[in-house]
């Protein structure tokens, strides 16, 4: 899971760090995380504004931590994320920033070995069990270390919580922090884990975890909430995709399933007008 679900931190100059929740890997070099986990940050730390308007980070970085099997630690940083206004879901662009993998460091160039999961934009059946995951709980202590560099410690708690879908929502609910198309489920999510994967009995990603009204007890159930894909696929980004896609244009995420560079299963639209998803790969609907 630490593959797909990585962590997100932010870095000041001379290691002064936060952990503020998870990100959910999609393809190289995109990831998703809940909305609000973006928003904090920017208005925990701030932001400055470049001449266009466009809101910018000076004083800080926002960095993503992934383990792979070795274990192999990759940093990457942030470098352009959009929010849809319709969602509690924002997409990031990344960059490699550092790996403890010496090929990496010495060859930019070398190829990454990237696994991501399939997605399922559309809603998931009731009564159906799912699994999330992310992390909580988090401690991050930082030391000098050598070259003017630091040494960063993180201890955390990397949870998977299960439970059944129980009420679909595809407006989201009328008042509160959740109205957005998505789902209540019977599963605990703890802070930190918001931008968490959620997946489906077929191994899909079928949702962002957004947050929960009550983590449960004992007694009571948890009531929780995931955001659902689909409202994704009409946002508007720019990352460059290769030599075989033109460079530096702006185009909605659906284009990147319909050639081939999201996975999607036979299930990955089911509930969503086919009008609309040819509309999506077509271009013709706004992300407004």
């Amino acid at each position: 899971m630490s593959e797909f679900a990585l962590r997100v931190l932010v870095e000041f100059g001379g290691g002064e760090t936060y952990v503020i929740g998870t990100a959910t890997l999609i393809a190289p070099y995109v990831v998703l995380t809940a909305k609000h986990v973006l928003d904090e940050i920017t208005t925990r730390f701030g932001t400055e504004t470049d001449e266009d308007g466009t809101p910018v980070i000076a004083d800080y970085s926002i960095r993503l931590y992934q383990c792979l099997p070795g274990p192999t630690y990759i940093i990457y940083q942030v470098v352009k994320a959009w929010s849809h206004p319709d969602t509690d879901i924002s997409v990031l662009h990344l960059a490699l920033f550092r790996s403890s993998s010496r090929e990496l460091l010495r060859n930019s160039g070398a190829k990454m070995k990237w696994r991501h999961p399939p997605l399922a934009f559309g809603p998931p059946r009731l009564g159906e069990r799912l699994a999330a995951f992310g992390y909580h709980s988090s401690k991050v202590d930082t030391r000098p270390a050598e070259n003017g560099n630091y040494h960063l410690e993180l201890t955390d708690a990397p949870t998977t919580s299960t439970g059944l879908v129980e009420e679909i929502l595809p407006q989201g609910q009328p008042a509160g922090n959740f109205t957005f198309p998505c789902y209540r489920i019977a599963a605990r999510f703890d802070g930190g884990m918001s931008g968490g994967p959620v997946f489906d009995q077929e191994g899909a990603l079928c949702g962002i975890i957004s947050g929960s009204l009550s983590p449960g007890d004992d007694q009571d159930e948890p009531i929780s909430y995931v955001c659902m894909l689909w409202p994704i696929l009409r946002l508007t980004i720019s990352v460059n995709r290769g030599p075989k896609f033109p460079r530096n244009v702006k185009y909605p995420m659906a284009h990147l399933v319909r050639d081939g560079q999201l996975h999607v299963m036979p299930h990955s639209f089911n509930g969503i007008d086919p009008k609309l998803i040819w509309a999506w790969y077509s271009g013709t609907v706004s992300d407004s």
